[in-house]
């Protein structure tokens, strides 16, 4: 009983209107607002001062009086009739002049005020471009400390010349200036693991379980830096790396497969040392697409005498144990002595296999394709896609497993990339 008097009591209940003074609320709320509304959302917007059953009835009696204008809608989504009621615009009063002379004039400040705002807003906006874009203190001290320890070696390596020591002679001159050779890799492409082979040299990419493997070094040849760019037919890697104590510049240029590039592919043999052509070591036609397809596009657009190293990847699939090779039971995977056969029927100067997963053989790979890229002192002559006709050579699809699947008919072939 108690709790109810205190409901009753409550200063913050909206009190009941009754009468002609619910009406005047009711009027007063349609004239304010000034937009349709039917009866249950008047009710609510006036947060029960009124109860919905009344605000229906004195609704229908404004309207019938002509201060409201009542608009009922139909049937149309078996929700049933719903009635609207708006204020009678004719009955709003005319503003005066002079009222609407003041409102154009702030609306005429709202609109100079809202240009200063957005002019604020611009100037602002590149203001925390400039921020976003500069360098943070400890990227300042960073590059404030690669500096000062680039002025240290500069000025050691003046000291001697200002102290008199001779200049540097053309032949040591010659051993500082980096060889450039260029080495381009062709071969069934999904056949082959592309992301392994870039993280192979880029070290800072390198899973934790290959961490301890990410300076290539093996013997005289030593991979110090990696450039990477990429082109939307060839893919580039520049690394410098160091062959017997020779500075020595690698460009790795990874081809486009696609059919609709054949036309295109033939650019990057340009200026070419050393060809890769790759198979993968458990699928079988892509190694005898290196006869049918890979060797023959090469010979025909580099030459005969252009250095061609045979690669076999995926050499971790091969199982150990041995498999007869017959026509009739023919061995579901390429062995080691089939790809020494096809690497000299091809003339390849060497044949090597590597594991992309195990990293093995990669290194022995490069420094193998680095060594033969000296034989050629000129790089093949340049070639423009006018020159270059379509080719014409048989190609058998790799489907990594020796057949082509259904599904697989009609797909776009990516070209290799070594490992």
């Amino acid at each position: 009983m108690s709790s109810s008097k205190a409901k009753d009591k409550d200063p913050n209940k909206t009190p009941v209107l009754k009468g002609q003074e619910a009406e005047d609320k009711i009027l007063d709320y349609m004239k304010r607002c000034n937009r349709p509304y039917g009866a249950v959302d008047v009710a609510a917007n006036l947060k029960g001062a009124v109860p919905k059953t009344a605000t229906q009835k004195i609704l229908v009696a404004l309207a019938e009086k002509g201060d409201l204008i009542q608009k009922t809608y139909g049937d149309t989504l078996g929700l049933g009739k719903t009635t609207f009621f708006v204020y009678n615009q004719d009955k709003l009063p005319a503003l005066p002049n002079d009222k609407i002379a003041d409102l154009k004039v702030e609306l005429g400040n709202v609109e100079e005020s809202n240009k200063a705002l957005a002019a604020k807003i611009k100037a602002l906006s590149g203001e925390l471009a400039v921020v976003r874009t500069s360098l943070t203190n400890d990227e300042i001290v960073k590059q404030t400390s690669e500096m000062g320890a680039s002025i240290t070696q500069m000025t050691a390596t003046l000291e001697p010349l200002r102290a008199g020591a001779p200049p540097v002679s053309a032949e040591e001159l010659e051993k500082l200036s980096p060889i450039r050779r260029k080495l381009v890799i062709v071969g069934d492409g999904m056949c082959l693991r592309k992301d392994i082979f870039i993280m192979r040299f880029r070290p800072w990419r390198v899973p934790e379980r290959l961490s301890t493997k990410y300076i290539l070094s093996i013997k005289t040849c030593q991979y110090t830096s990696l450039n990477f760019f990429t082109l939307a037919v060839f893919d580039n890697y520049v690394a410098e790396i160091r062959l017997d104590e020779k500075p020595v510049q690698l460009a790795l240029w990874d081809t486009a497969g696609q059919e609709e590039y054949e036309r295109l592919r033939p650019m990057s043999y340009s200026k070419s040392h050393v060809i890769l052509i790759a198979f993968a070591i458990d699928t079988p036609d892509s190694l005898d697409n290196v006869t049918t397809k890979w060797n023959e596009e090469v010979r025909s657009i580099c030459g005969p005498t252009i250095p061609v190293i045979l690669v076999g990847c995926k050499a971790d699939l091969r199982p150990s144990t041995d498999h007869p090779d017959t026509p009739d039971n023919p061995c579901p995977w390429v062995t080691r002595e089939k790809g020494e056969r096809v690497a000299n029927a091809i003339g390849a100067r060497a044949y090597k296999e590597c594991s992309a997963l195990k990293i093995e053989g990669v290194d022995d790979v490069f420094e193998t394709a680095t060594r033969a890229s000296m034989l050629m002192r000129n790089g093949v002559p340049g070639h423009s896609p006018s020159e270059n006709v379509e080719s014409k050579h048989h190609r058998r699809r790799s489907s990594g497993k020796g057949t082509v699947s259904e599904k697989e008919e009609g797909r776009n072939w990516a070209c290799c990339v070594v490992c």
